[in-house]
Order: C-alpha cells, then structure tokens, then sequence
C-alpha cells in the first residue's frame, strides 16, 4: 500500500486557488467527522454492553473495577465464525485468550473428529496463553454454530494492567500465574486423586495448568455448577482439609448432611448440583475445580495420559455411585423435613393429648390418695409424654392433692379399703381415714410377717393386706423377699406399691365347693385394669381365676 502526507499550508494555499472547491472539500470533511462520531458512539455502546458485561462474567476479572475492564476492553475487537469453521487447532502458537461473546463452540477429536466438549457464550478460552503461562493451544475448537469471539491479546491485558494506580490487577495476574506454576510442579490436582497419576507425566501438568485453584476457610461453602453452565460440566477435587456435603432445605432448618469428605475426593458437580448438595469446610479447605472440556481435550492429545485414564474413569463411576446413594437418603430425610399443610394441626392435637395425659395422672394421684413424697414421681411420670412441649401448658394442670383422704371406689369395695365407706385406698396414708372415726382404713405390716418397727419412710412402700387378715407371709408370696404372684406392683417412677389381693380371692374361692373355675376376669379386676389404662400408669391387676358358681 502506498500513502502520502498533505501538508496543511499546502491544502490550504490550493483552497485559496481553487475557492470553488472550499464548500466541497469542508462538507467532506464534516460527513467524515460525523461519521467518525457515529462510530465511536457505536464503539462506546458495544464496550458498556457487550465486551464489558462480558469480561465481568470472566472469572479472573470477576474483582476488577469498571475503568479497568473499560480500559481492556478499548483496543480489542470481536471476531466473527460461522458454524463449522475452525478456531483454534491443538499445538498451533498462541498468545490470546478468547471469550465466546454468542454461540456454541466445540473441541474436537483429531482421530474421527467427533466431540469432545461444548461451550457457550461466557465461556473462556485458552486463558492460560492469555496469561502468558503457555504459548501454545491444548485442544483444536471449530464453531458449533455461528458464533462471536472476542479475544484477548497478553499485551492488552498488560497494558490494562499497567493502567490500575492501586496495582491491584498486577498482583492477582502474578498470584494466578505464580499458583498455575506450582500446580504444575506437583501435578495438582490429578496427582491427589488414588489414581496413581505421576506429577511429571504430560497429560497431569497440562491439567494442572487450565484446573483452577478454590480455597476454602472453615464453615465456608463451596457450590457446585449445573451442567448448563456457560463453561460445560466440572469436577472438584479436595486436596486439603476437612469438609462435608450437605443439602440446604431452608425454612431456618438445619442442613441435611449427606457424607463427610476428605482429601483425595473428588466431586461431580453436575450430579451435586442436580441434588441440590453443596461443600461446607469443617477445615480450611484447598480444592481444584477442572472443566470437563479441558480433561477430555488433555486426554484425547497427550499420549501419557492413557496410563492412568482408565483408573481415573474407574474411580469416577464408583463415585458417582457412592454419591447417588447417599444423595437419594439424603433427600428422602430432607423431604420429611418438609413443611405440610397439616403441621400446624398435628402440633394442636399433639398439644392437647399431652396436656390430657398430665391431666390424667393428676386424677390418678388423687383418686388414689397418692402420698406427697411420691406425686411428684407421678407427675414426672406423665411429664415424659410431654417432655418436648412448652412448660406453659404442663404448669397448668400440675396436680395439687391433700394426701390421706379417702376417695369412694365402688369396684374394690369388699376387696380392699375403708369399712365404712368401701373407699379404694393405695399407698401409705400418714393419718388414718377421716370419713368415720372408728375406721382405720387398710394398715400396714411388713412384708414377711411380723419384725422390728418400722420408720415411716421405710413403712411407706410396704405392701397393703385387708383389715383382719392374717399375719406373716402368705401362701403366694415369695421367700426371697419379691412380690408374690397374686401382687401387682404400682411403680411410680422407681417406686412401688405392693397390693395383694390373694387372700380376698382366695376366700371366694373356698366358699364355692364344687365350683368350676372359670379363667374370666374378676368384674372389679376388668374395671381397675380398665382404669389403670385410662390414666396410663404402665401396670395392669393379673388375671385370676373366678369360680362360675358365684
């Protein structure tokens, strides 16, 4: 191409000639700088909504300031492909990182061509030539529709860089380039995985080179990408540290956790995504994300590689096993963790059966004249039911009952109790019953005939026998000192009340000879059993013998 320079005074000596030509010559010139106007007004629209939307998506200039990507993006320019057309090919020079601004690109095999990998607008590429660490391409990309790229050139990026007065941008290019050299030189994180994957091989350090480091601190959270991400499918590998999955069901609730983690994991983040489960470090956590674009394109160029790949796709199928197995328990937890349009009455029924129960136990004391050293063990017991609901509802209904009185009960009348009234009495009474001042009510004897005196504390629990009966141990009872068979025990948080009812029975039994006996449940029996499981007390009268002639 050939140019010339017109010098100003010469223009305008030829104007000065040739003044027909002024107006002609000044209306080219302001068609041209209107131009140029329109140009830049288009130049500045496509930078503000386009390039510069579009870098900020970008993960390495996610933290930079509007000047700067503004500044960046300034000299660069965008570059057309149709579908079909080659962008790149693996092992060609390159010193440029290229941004998919529209359409769909894919890496490609060099054996048959097929695909290895998609990416979509947002998505980067080359990013490690574009910061310098490599000249060269690792996979051969052609354009799966018509696309848009914006590449970015080292020296713009450079430049830019130059442009931040904090230096702030200089530093984090040199920190990334200084921690893709050190994964390299450990082959991180492919080296990790118990795959025995050497750290010198190829195919290990060009993974290395494109795996992006994640550093966690503790209780920090890690979340994995969907499979429609702009940049294709991930996985994650835990080098570092102490971390756990979990599934975050909201609502205020706790986290359903799935399965701790531990070096050497690795993480399909496409199927962790698809469960809703994300990493939560218990450690500070060292991990590396690679895309699945980048392995496949490593793998498919670099001969090393098909030493360990088997191993590799070995352990990532007993992986993704494992994780779909205590993804679906997970789930199932977390779905019965879920709010139901009935909670709210569940928890009202739940609320008033608990306050019935305590309610009963609070009958139960006084109906039985329950001594005062042991209503509280009884009202322990119906607070266990209860144990979960709000103190509120149970201090309503706490029983309050004047220990000693004698309480009317028909069933057991000429069993066991008062003479003059046929009051059912259980326990020990500390005064005799008030309803008739020649009652004694039942009173107490030890439990194997007669012995030393008793103190009242010692007395309180023995067993009960009717006014009249015999002293000393009786036929049913056991020599061992136990409760004898005819007996039932009333326990009452630890406690227990011996009633013997064997005598009475007994006696009815003798006064019908020739009796056949039945196996029917005495009628004040059924009714006291019928009672005691009303008020839930956890024990039942036995069953005895009746004689059918009665």
């Amino acid at each position: 191409a050939h140019c010339f320079k017109i010098m100003g005074a010469s223009l305008e000596d030829a104007l000065n000639v040739f003044a027909e030509e002024h107006a002609t010559f000044e209306g080219l010139q302001n068609m041209r700088i209107e131009k140029n106007m329109q140009f830049q007004a288009k130049r500045q629209a496509w930078m503000t909504q386009i390039a510069m939307p579009a870098l900020e998506k970008v993960t390495l200039f996610a933290d930079d300031s509007l000047s700067l990507l503004g500044a960046l993006a300034a000299p660069l320019v965008e570059v057309t492909y149709k579908a079909g057309e080659v962008i790149t090919v693996v092992g060609d020079n390159s010193d440029s990182m290229l941004v998919v601004l529209a359409g769909t690109v894919m890496a490609i095999s060099k054996k048959d061509n097929s695909c290895l990998g998609q990416l979509n607008a947002g998505a980067v590429i080359g990013e490690a030539t574009g910061l310098g660490i490599s000249d060269w391409s690792f996979a051969t990309v052609c354009a799966a529709t018509d696309v848009r790229i914006l590449a970015i050139p080292q020296e713009a990026l450079a430049k830019a860089s130059d442009m931040d007065s904090k230096g702030s941008t200089r530093k984090l290019l040199q920190r990334i380039k200084e921690s893709r050299k050190e994964q390299v030189e450990l082959g991180l994180p492919m080296s990790a995985l118990p795959i025995y994957a050497d750290k010198n091989d190829a195919g290990v350090q060009a993974i290395a080179l494109q795996a992006d480091r994640c550093q966690l601190k503790k209780d920090a959270h890690f979340n994995p990408w969907p499979e429609d991400h702009p940049a294709g499918p991930h996985f994650w590998c835990l080098v570092k540290g102490r971390a756990v999955l979990e599934i975050d069901v909201g609502g205020g609730r706790s986290p359903v956790q799935v399965m701790p983690i531990f070096p050497g994991y690795m993480l399909i983040e496409t199927l962790a995504a698809d469960y809703g489960i994300r990493v939560r470090a218990l450690s500070s956590v060292e991990g590396y994300r690679v895309r699945l674009f980048d392995f496949r394109a490593v793998t498919e160029t670099v001969r090393s590689a098909q030493a360990w790949l088997p191993r590799f796709e070995m352990f990532e199928g007993d992986t993704r096993k494992q994780l779909i197995h205590r993804a679906e328990a997970a789930m199932g937890v977390a779905s019965s963790l879920e709010v139901h349009h009935n909670d709210e009455d569940i928890h009202r029924y739940r609320q008033r059966r608990n306050a019935a129960v305590v309610r009963a136990h609070q009958k139960a004391a006084v109906r039985f004249s329950v001594p005062e050293h042991l209503q509280d063990h009884l009202f322990k017991s119906g607070l266990n039911a209860a144990a979960h609901e709000p103190e509120a509802t149970l201090a309503a209904v706490k029983p309050a009952t004047s220990p000693g009185r004698c309480f009317p009960s028909s069933p057991l009348r000429s069993t066991l109790g008062c003479r003059s009234t046929g009051s059912l009495v259980v326990g020990h009474r500390a005064k005799p019953c008030d309803c008739k001042p020649a009652c004694a009510g039942p009173r107490l004897r030890p439990r194997h005939g007669a012995g030393p005196r008793r103190s009242a504390s010692e007395t309180a629990l023995l067993p009960l026998r009717p006014r009249g009966a015999a002293e000393g141990p009786s036929a049913g009872s056991s020599p061992s000192g136990g409760m004898s068979p005819g007996s039932v025990g009333l326990g009452f948080g630890g406690d227990q009340l011996d009633m013997q009812l064997e005598d009475e029975l007994a006696v009815r039994r003798a006064s019908t000879p020739g009796g056949r006996s039945s196996t029917l449940e005495d009628p004040a029996v059924s009714s006291m059993n019928g009672l005691l499981n009303d008020i839930n007390l956890g024990f039942k009268l036995p069953v005895l013998p009746k004689t059918s002639g009665r």
